[in-house]
Parts: structure tokens; sequence; C-alpha cells
């Protein structure tokens, strides 16, 4: 979709995810399939959870952690990384991205002008179980 695109916000639970983000006009089916399209891969490539719960702001940014939307953060924050991906977080996630299991979109609307919101439909993890809302 472009550089120009940023998350904005994200609520994540067993049954569906919900990412918020900038961009100039809405998906077109064509745009939808290819994000599926690329996220089903990244889940199927397994990529393992390396995280550390510790880490300070400077230390993050060393590793190349983003802070997705403007939130504030204390002196010690959680950097995670699924393969080339490094981010800050304070949200559940699985131990490798081969359990999230399949990716689809399922909706998307305007909440704000520039700013989408899109929803996916859960899956449960490989083990059987949930994941937990957060």
């Amino acid at each position: 979709l472009g550089t120009h695109v940023a998350q904005k916000g994200s609520y994540v639970c067993d049954k569906y995810f919900r990412f918020d983000f900038s961009h100039f006009e809405k998906l077109s089916e064509e745009q939808a399939k290819q994000v599926e399209a690329r996220v089903n891969a990244l889940i199927r490539a397994n990529y393992p959870l390396d995280e550390n719960r510790n880490a300070t702001m400077e230390e993050a940014q060393e590793m190349g952690a983003m802070a997705l939307f403007g939130e504030k953060y204390g002196d010690k924050v959680r950097v995670i990384k699924f393969g080339d991906s490094c981010e800050l977080c304070g949200g559940t996630h699985a131990a490798a991205t081969g359990q999230i299991g399949y990716f689809k979109l399922v909706s998307e609307s305007a909440i704000d002008r520039g700013y989408y919101r899109r929803q996916r439909r859960g899956s449960r993890r490989r083990d059987g179980r949930d994941y937990p809302c957060r």
C-alpha cells in the first residue's frame, strides 16, 4: 500500500482482531487479496517469537523496534520480533507465526478521514485453544 501507511490502533481476541491504519482510500478487492496472500505467507513461514521483556527504549530503538501509534512507554518496554518484524508491544502473542492460523479480511470501514479499520476472522491455535483477548 505504501510507506505512508501506519498503524493507528488494534484489538486482539480469540474470534477476531482489528487493525486501524492510515491510508488515503479504501482498499480495492485486489489490494485486499494481496494483503491476505502476504500475511498468510508470513504466517506459514512459522517465524518463532523472539522476545525481550525488559529493554530500555534506547535498546529497543537500537534493535530496530517501532513504536506503532504514539503510545506512552515506561522505563522498560517489551520488544517482540517475528522474522524481520520488530516492534514494541504490550499484547499477547503466539510462540510462532504458524500458530496464528488462516488470515482472512472480513470487513473494512472508515473510522475517520484517512483512517480505516480492517477486521480479520480468527482461528484457533494449532493446539485447539483460543487466543485470549487483550
